[in-house]
Parts: C-alpha cells; sequence; structure tokens
C-alpha cells in the first residue's frame, strides 16, 4: 500500500467520517423542517414519510412529530399506543415537550396502562428542563400525593 493511501486511511478518513457524521445531523434538519412544511400545507402522509426519514437519522424532534401524527390521527389512524412509542423514542433522546406527552399518557392510561409513577418520573425529567406545565403537573402529583411521595 502507498504511503499516501496509508496517511489518508489513518488521518483523512477518520475527519472525513466525522465531517459526514455532522452533515447527516444537518440533513436531517433539512429532512424534519420539510416534513413540518408539509404538515402545514396539510399533505400529512408526505409528512410523515419526512419524519421517518429524519427520525431513522437521530432527530428527537421528528420522532416526537411522528408521536403527535398518531396520537390525533393526521395522515394516519389513530393510534396512541403508537404514539406512546414515537414520544418514547423522543423522550429517551431528552425531548422534554416528548417526556411531557409521554408523562401525559401514563397519567391517563391513553395508550399505556395507567402508571403514576413512570408519569411523574417523566414529568420530572422535563420540569428538570424548565417546561412549565410539567412543573405544574407535577406539582400537582405531589399535591395529591399520586405516584409521588
Amino acid at each position: 500500500m502507498g504511503y499516501f493511501l496509508k496517511l489518508f486511511l489513518r488521518f483523512a478518513m477518520p475527519i472525513s467520517l466525522i465531517f459526514f457524521a455532522n452533515y447527516s445531523s444537518a440533513s436531517s434538519l433539512e429532512i424534519y423542517i420539510k416534513g413540518l412544511r408539509s404538515i402545514e400545507s396539510g399533505h400529512y402522509t408526505k409528512g410523515m414519510k419526512l419524519f421517518q426519514d429524519a427520525a431513522e437519522l437521530g432527530d428527537e424532534k421528528a420522532a416526537f412529530a411522528i408521536g403527535m401524527l398518531y396520537d390525533q390521527g393526521l395522515g394516519v389512524k389513530q393510534d396512541h399506543a403508537e404514539a406512546v412509542k414515537w414520544y418514547r423514542k423522543s423522550a429517551n433522546q431528552g425531548f422534554k415537550k416528548a417526556q411531557f406527552n409521554l408523562a401525559l399518557k401514563y397519567r391517563n392510561g391513553n395508550g399505556v396502562k395507567k402508571n403514576d409513577l413512570i408519569a411523574a418520573n417523566w414529568y420530572r425529567q422535563a420540569a428538570e428542563q424548565g417546561l412549565m406545565y410539567a412543573q405544574y403537573n407535577l406539582g400537582l402529583m405531589y399535591d395529591d400525593g399520586d405516584g409521588v411521595e
């Protein structure tokens, strides 16, 4: 193997992988924005496809948006259990709005078995990120002693 090829494989290749890893994130943002534009213009099926593409690239907002579409039955058959799946994917990536929506699902038993302990945990995670509604709902749970001491 030639000297320059060895040099490329040792130094340039890892640097190019870092560049393309960052590019895929930018790409997922672009796909997510196209999905939002599709939804805004009433093209829910197209928006869902774009959100799925962005979510596959790790975009937590796109996963949240898919959950919202399933929750509301826009472009897909309404399916609360499927919404929970996508909210969880986004929530596990730290997206506070998904954490809040997941808490609501567990608090109300909508798409999952009602579980105040899990609801309080998700509210807490969103509240710690400053989401006011999560702080309020968690406060209500403490006031009532639901899922918390």
